[in-house]
């Protein structure tokens, strides 16, 4: 409940806020990967929306639960005042790791069908467990998912890079006047990954925690950010399929047909950021449009045709020239002859004086 009540009021809190955020979103998978086509570009950029979407939902989130902070204060009341219990035991605050629960049961009977979500939900880990056993424990859970998927190297610079990443692109004034101190917070997310299972990075965690909800509650900084955050993990997107919040994947929920789509149908996310593109006037819309137009490659999926019907839409709004057209002219007159009544309709003249002079011959003839 919390989580989707959070959206509304933090991200995306507004159309312009969602259009701005999936514009980012593309500029550092673009960066990150100069080689893929537009349409991939565009395609990766929506299928992990929701899912960076919910990054910062969910750290705002365990931010403010936090015994001492806004919503933590409000748990703590609420629980004790109606007297949860559980095993005899009063309940008096969330449960440690309670985020990262729904992604370790999504998990338990079926493999990741992306290796995007597992690393993630990795990332996770380092930020939504505040003990080092269960912290340790839930990244382990996730590291075995992934297999010889990716090395251990790797996956260091994905997760260690990304959370590093939140203040690759923001200025050390920005930083400061925010509180937060930009050394302070790389060596944080180097400790919290190194000593995952230590007092340390127990230690590391809070600080990490902090200065992803203060520049994140700030859209000027979100943009930024997100660019940064996005870019260690981009190789990792798959093109076609869909991240869920559960890591679910819809793609192949075909039958709806080549038409424009919702949200909610399997890569509508790639449709909204195309619009959202040219709603933002983005720089790269001009270019991209013909391409994505004219991309025959494969797959050929319903998602790409619609995809593509969508480009040439809008590039041919862009590009038409204006065509001519005129509607003839037309005249209707009535005139009363005694106990008879003569209607006269003539259309298709050139100038006015034609139209006036062959609507009264018409009269004319009437009258004879």
């Amino acid at each position: 409940m919390f989580h989707e009540l959070f959206h509304p009021v933090f991200c995306p809190k507004s159309d312009d806020d969602r259009e701005k955020f999936d514009v980012s979103l593309k500029n550092g998978i673009k960066r990150a990967e100069p080689n893929l086509s537009p349409r991939d570009v565009v395609n990766k950029t929506g299928n992990v929306r929701n899912a960076m979407w919910d990054f910062f939902i969910d750290t705002f989130f365990q931010h403010y639960s936090q015994s001492g902070n806004t919503y933590g204060r409000h748990i703590e009341k609420t629980f004790s005042r109606r007297g949860y219990n559980l095993a005899s035991n009063q309940i008096i605050n969330l449960p440690d790791g309670i985020i990262t629960t729904w992604d370790v049961l999504e998990l338990v009977d079926q493999p990741p069908q992306t290796l995007f979500y597992p690393i993630t939900r990795s990332m996770y880990s380092l930020q939504f467990c505040r003990s080092e056993e269960l912290r340790s424990a839930v990244f382990d859970y996730f590291r075995q998912k992934m297999g010889k998927k990716i090395s251990d190297v790797d996956l260091e610079k994905a997760i260690a890079g990304s959370l590093q990443g939140v203040v690759k692109y923001l200025d050390q004034n920005d930083l400061r006047r925010i509180g937060i101190d930009r050394n302070k917070f790389l060596d944080s997310v180097a400790q919290l990954y190194a000593e995952r299972g230590t007092a340390k990075g127990s230690a590391a965690n809070p600080y990490v925690v902090r200065a992803i909800t203060e520049i994140g509650t700030r859209t000027e900084l979100r943009y930024p950010s997100l660019e940064g955050i996005i870019e260690p993990l981009s190789k990792y997107i798959d093109i076609q399929k869909e991240e869920k919040r559960d890591g679910a994947y819809t793609e192949g929920q075909e039958s709806q047909g080549s038409g424009q789509t919702s949200p909610s149908q399997s890569g509508g996310g790639a449709e909204q950021v195309l619009q959202s593109m040219i709603s933002q006037n983005d720089g790269d819309v001009g270019n991209m449009l013909p391409s994505i137009a004219n991309d025959q490659s494969a797959p050929k999926s319903n998602r790409n045709k619609r995809l593509s019907n969508l480009a040439k839409d809008e590039h041919y709004k862009r590009n038409a020239q204006e065509l001519p057209i005129k509607s003839p002219l037309r005249e209707a007159v009535t005139i009363e002859v005694g106990k008879r009544r003569i209607n006269a309709v003539a259309s298709g003249f050139k100038t006015k004086n034609s139209r006036s002079r062959e609507s009264a011959k018409l009269l004319n003839w009437g009258l004879r």
